[in-house]
């Protein structure tokens, strides 16, 4: 049984150029969007490595977006390193690695995401709700609701083993290429190219890895991922995916362990893997799932479900 449409007819083809990039108003928007921003670099007053803060760069907030945009066009434009900073996981005892983009380089990366995001967002499947516009984790728990409630009650629950960290450069980067001009398409190789993860015993492995903390990192990690929401989609599954954390919907056991091996193998395709300590089959009655636990309603004699913070 389908329980997604299949994908959506390929829109017109379009391209992140950088002429869309450089326009004022997109340059405006995304310096803007940075200031408005609540991420861990806004929490630090946006510092990266040359020290320069947002409310030092709103000084002279025009002549700096000009300086930016001659500097993109005329392929002068070079990404400064990135500040490491390390904070702590919300409940855990353990810290993640942020690698923060000086303020300059973050305008730079969300003039592009304003434009290369909106194009990958006409292609994206609706099973995919993380790091979008319109969605979060509340449409994807509502999305596991519905599945639920159409008579899906048994749930394959599993993570990507550092998924940021094991994103393969050179595969990433040809996926994107259809939809960027050369001098967008070099600037994003740049920026890909600064999340580079050592790979202890791996003489001869190829790059990969993306750098959390910067604003292009989440939108390449969808546009990697989404073959794979097309690989089980094409299967009939009904897959529910924020970033990384993954659950897909299913009718039984047995259909749980089938889309487990299909999983396994659109993971395989992309060089990923699922991390075992996370991965479990269970019934959705009881299941965590990005923050809310499903239970049904009491008394309810339609048999309605319903999620329930964790506490």
């Amino acid at each position: 049984m389908r329980r997604y449409a299949s994908r959506r007819p390929t829109p017109p083809p379009a391209r992140c150029t950088i002429d869309r990039v450089c326009a004022p108003a997109n340059l405006r928007h995304a310096w803007h969007g940075l200031c408005r921003g609540k991420s861990i670099a806004q929490r630090r007053d946006g510092r990266g490595v040359d020290g320069v803060s947002i409310d030092r760069w709103a000084a002279d907030a025009p002549a700096r977006l000009e300086r930016l945009a001659r500097r993109l066009r005329s392929g002068r434009y070079r990404p400064a390193p990135l500040l490491p900073v390390r904070i702590a996981k919300p409940g855990r005892d353990e810290t993640r690695l942020l690698r923060i983009p000086t303020v300059t380089d973050r305008v730079a990366q969300r003039a592009v995401l304003n434009v290369l995001g909106a194009i990958w967002e006409q292609r994206f499947l609706s099973c995919s709700h993380g790091f979008r516009p319109g969605r979060s984790t509340t449409t994807a728990v509502v999305h596991v609701l519905l599945h639920r409630q159409r008579g899906l009650g048994w749930a394959l629950r599993t993570d990507i083993d550092d998924c940021f960290g094991s994103i393969p450069h050179a595969p990433l980067l040809a996926q994107v290429r259809a939809t960027t001009d050369r001098a967008v398409w070099r600037t994003l190789a740049a920026w890909v190219a600064q999340g580079s993860s050592p790979s202890p015993g791996r003489r001869g492995a190829r790059p990969r890895g993306l750098a959390q903390g910067a604003p292009i990192s989440p939108l390449l990690a969808n546009i990697y991922l989404d073959p794979l929401d097309a690989a089980l989609v094409a299967r009939g599954l009904a897959p529910v995916r924020y970033g990384d954390d993954i659950a897909v919907l299913c009718a039984d056991p047995h259909e749980a362990r089938w889309a487990f091996c299909c999983l396994v193998e659109a993971l395989d395709a992309l060089e990923l893997a699922i991390q075992p300590a996370k991965t479990a089959i269970r019934r959705v009655e009881g299941m965590r799932f990005l923050g809310a636990r499903f239970v049904r309603e009491e008394g309810e004699p339609t048999g309605r479900w319903r999620s329930k913070p964790i506490a």
